[in-house]
């Protein structure tokens, strides 16, 4: 957790650096673009820009989209920099969402540990093995998947090699398969990982997983959530910003400019 905040911080530095190249810059093009009004070299581009009928409907639906585009980009940065630093999960009517990191249940890790796995959930459940196949297959996840679980309340029975979320001494989630149970000590294993978890006590498992899930989804929170994430985000955002306060600081000129040519001109005749 040290090392990720740490990490961020970096980023986020970074961030302002570039952030404070990027303002430099673009106070330098609107300086010379000014200087450039003045001296007449832009009046051919300005005039003809005037006789451009612009779709002003179309223009205002574009600049819309990007906004909203913008402000999901960053509520999702936001939420996923909150809950990955503070440790919790967002929770509604008692269920939440998370983000799979990692392969460790996308399959078995052998066929023998698949076998071995299906006959006792078989065995456990009293059923058929293609029953128990099936629910083994059902219940696994690749990484990316958004996985949805309730929250249980520490009075819950489990269910042996039901996958449930329990939070280890790092205070990370960690959402494997339930496969023994010795007194108060549980142990945890992913399918398609070597071994099993370190023994967890029953007050460390959290969430219980609902075997809903929606594939591939979840890259863009973890990405977002990453230190390169939020460095991404600090970036493309200043560009938003200042790419419309130019364009803003260009109509200015373009339109002032435009009404002493015209003055002139009037003037003139």
């Amino acid at each position: 957790m040290k090392s990720s905040i740490v990490t961020i911080i970096i980023l986020f530095v970074l961030s302002i650096l570039v952030v404070g190249l990027m303002i430099f810059a673009y106070i330098q093009i609107i300086k010379n673009t000014k200087e450039m009004s003045k001296r007449g070299l832009l009046d051919e581009e300005m005039l003809k820009d005037k006789e451009k009928k612009e779709k002003k409907a179309s223009r205002i639906v574009i600049d819309t989209l990007s906004i909203a585009l913008t402000s999901v980009v960053v509520i999702f940065c936001g939420m996923g920099l909150y809950y990955k630093l503070s440790g919790d999960q967002f929770t509604l009517n008692n269920k939440t969402t998370m983000v799979i990191a990692s392969n460790s249940m996308e399959d078995c890790i052998s066929n023998e540990y698949k076998s071995q796995l299906v006959n006792n959930f078989q065995e456990y459940r009293n059923c058929s093995y293609d029953d128990a196949d099936y629910y083994i297959k059902a219940s696994q996840f690749n990484a990316g998947d958004m996985l949805e679980f309730t929250l249980l309340n520490g009075e819950e029975d489990l269910q042996l090699y039901n996958i449930y979320g329990y939070k280890n001494s790092k205070g990370e989630v960690i959402v494997h398969r339930l496969v023994d149970i010795k007194g108060d000590k549980y142990i945890f294993r992913g399918d398609n990982t070597p071994g099993n978890d370190l023994v967890v006590s029953r007050s460390q498992i959290l969430y219980s997983y609902t075997n809903t899930h929606l594939g591939g989804v979840g890259y863009f929170v973890l990405f977002a959530s990453s230190g390169f994430g939020i460095y991404s985000l600090v970036i493309v955002s200043a560009i938003f910003i200042m790419s419309d306060v130019a364009k803003h600081e260009y109509t200015k000129i373009k339109k002032n400019r435009i009404k002493e040519i015209e003055e002139k001109k009037k003037n003139e005749d």
